[in-house]
């Protein structure tokens, strides 16, 4: 086998640990940063789709403000497990039309949401509760969403 294969197959375990929460402390960190993460780049598409769908501009808004305090509440829980605050590195939405734009938020979401889901099967306590109440929120986001594409393309 190639070597990059190889490679690959031997870091799995520690890339499959963070995502579903398991492993130890700093994997489990590591796994809410990436969920940070995409949150915080969640939340700068739903500000560049408010300004692109004039016609949703305000519950765009509403759900980048949302997605902003679900990226502070993750980042105080990492915080809370390791004593180290992660800044969520800087995202730039790039939106080639709002019904791309409004699918690609929709899959995010939607992505997101498993992920926090995922997370939350690895945590224990008041972390579980938490991260299963920010994936069931991030779900009704991603319904909104949906809504919006239907609603746009004449759908409902």
């Amino acid at each position: 086998m190639d070597d990059n294969i190889l490679e690959s197959l031997r870091s799995f375990d520690g890339v499959w640990g963070r995502v579903t929460g398991s492993g130890s402390q700093a994997e489990k960190t590591l796994g809410l940063r990436e969920v940070t993460d995409m949150a915080a780049r969640l939340c700068e598409q739903y500000t560049a789709l408010a300004r692109r769908c004039p016609q949703f501009a305000q519950r765009l808004s509403r759900l980048a403000r949302e997605e902003g305090a679900l990226m502070r509440r993750l980042t105080a829980e990492g915080f809370l497990l390791t004593g180290e605050e992660h800044v969520p590195a800087s995202a730039c939405a790039v939106i080639h039309g709002s019904l791309a734009g409004l699918r690609g938020a929709y899959l995010v979401s939607c992505e997101l949401a498993e992920a926090l889901s995922l997370s939350a099967s690895g945590a224990s306590g008041a972390l579980m509760q938490t991260l299963e109440r920010l994936s069931a929120e991030e779900r009704c986001r991603a319904r909104d969403v949906r809504e919006m594409i239907l609603r746009a393309m004449g759908a409902i």
